[in-house]
């Protein structure tokens, strides 16, 4: 029996080999766009920022990479020591900036920011989106750190109509909300989330049954597709 998977993100070309090579009927489509936002005066203010090597920065999505891209071009290294937000994160700040000093790692917020308390840089550099969450923040001015935050990304919402399927990834919590403007989920279709903050968010929308993921990233998302599979269906 083949099984239909939607995912709510466009993933690679290799990711589509991989379930095709297992037979999935895979569908696509994005239901949250993210936009690099970073304006003359906060590119000036970030500029400002690589003459610090002292301070230290910090992570929690890929996208604060893309777009930091813009005003910091692939190279070397990270100017700053750096913690982040382990999986796809930590993947692009290596992919771009190989030999960055990440002094921190964490799977969620609460336990990077368990780590940026205990250590003891002059400064943070906190880059992140306009949807991001106060975890981090609030930490930071709780543990008294001296810190500053620059929104280099913008999340906005593509809610649409989409076909059902038997799973459906869900990566984040701005793609939960966008998704469940207009969609409902049948109450066999299984839902796999990215990590703990987006199954959260997923249990305040539906009743149905949720997968977290082993690790924050697709691939391991649509492994643990497979493995649900052979523990609870018929074999594919």
């Amino acid at each position: 029996m083949a099984y239909s998977i939607l995912s709510t993100k466009i993933l690679s070309p290799q990711l589509h080999q991989w379930a095709k090579e297992r037979q999935f009927d895979y569908i696509e489509s994005s239901v949250i766009e993210t936009v690099p936002c970073i304006t003359p005066l906060l590119q000036l203010r970030m500029e400002e920022t690589f003459e610090q090597p002292q301070d230290a920065a910090i992570f929690t999505s890929e996208q604060a990479i893309i777009a930091l891209k813009s005003v910091f071009p692939p190279q070397d290294k990270l100017p700053w020591d750096t913690f982040c937000i382990h999986g796809v994160t930590k993947d692009k700040i290596l992919l771009n900036y190989p030999k960055t000093n990440i002094v921190g790692t964490a799977g969620y917020g609460n336990e990077l920011a368990d780590k940026i308390i205990d250590s003891s840089y002059p400064h943070y550099h906190f880059f992140c989106g306009n949807r991001r969450r106060e975890i981090i923040p609030s930490a930071l001015t709780d543990g008294n750190k001296e810190w500053t935050e620059y929104i280099v990304y913008r999340t906005e919402l593509i809610p649409k109509p989409l076909p059902v399927a038997d799973f459906v990834m869900f990566y984040s919590p701005s793609g939960v909300e966008s998704f469940f403007t207009y969609n409902t989920l049948p109450s066999k279709t299984i839902c796999i989330a990215i990590g703990k903050t987006t199954a959260q968010t997923l249990e305040q929308y539906t009743q149905n049954t949720i997968i977290q993921s082993e690790e924050t990233n697709p691939l391991s998302m649509l492994k643990a597709i497979e493995q649900y599979i052979q523990k609870n269906l018929t074999t594919i």
